[in-house]
């Protein structure tokens, strides 16, 4: 069953407020055919804004400049939510980052529950790094510091 919003849910704009799997949809700017990203730098700002950093002129970033619309796909303990909104780049280049990173903002359009009609998930999707759980949490560190600060 689809249950649908205006802004996210308490509940989710907590979840978002450290590094998650986070499935990006964009249209791609060349072939015009949605196409899929999984990231972690997602931050919710409030119920209305969440902000997403990926690599300056990567592919995610080019296609939000080429067509603002962008669904975010995020899966937590109970339920499986698209973020659905039109985004703009607020900082072509994060400042106090290792890493050459961009950052959009996201203004929420529509929020909903996705989840199969009687199921829920029992947990979010595990991952791990495949460098250093050290440099991983400084530049988690980082990088959310500086799209929270832009």
């Amino acid at each position: 069953m689809v249950t649908a919003a205006a802004t996210l849910s308490a509940e989710l704009e907590r979840f978002l407020q450290v590094p998650r799997l986070v499935l990006v949809t964009t249209i791609d700017a060349g072939s015009a055919w949605p196409t899929n990203n999984l990231i972690t730098w997602v931050v919710a700002m409030d119920g209305e804004r969440v902000r997403l950093a990926t690599e300056t002129g990567g592919r995610v970033m080019t296609n939000i400049q080429a067509d603002d619309r962008v669904l975010l796909t995020v899966m937590t303990k109970g339920a499986c939510h698209t973020i659905e909104g039109n985004a703009r780049l607020i900082a072509g280049e994060l400042e106090g980052v290792s890493l050459k990173l961009s950052c959009a903002e996201l203004r929420v359009r529509v929020v909903r529950d996705v989840t199969f009609w009687g199921g829920r998930l029992t947990g979010e999707p595990p991952y791990e790094v495949t460098y250093d759980p050290t440099l991983n949490e400084m530049l988690d560190t980082s990088v959310f510091a500086a799209m929270r600060a832009v």
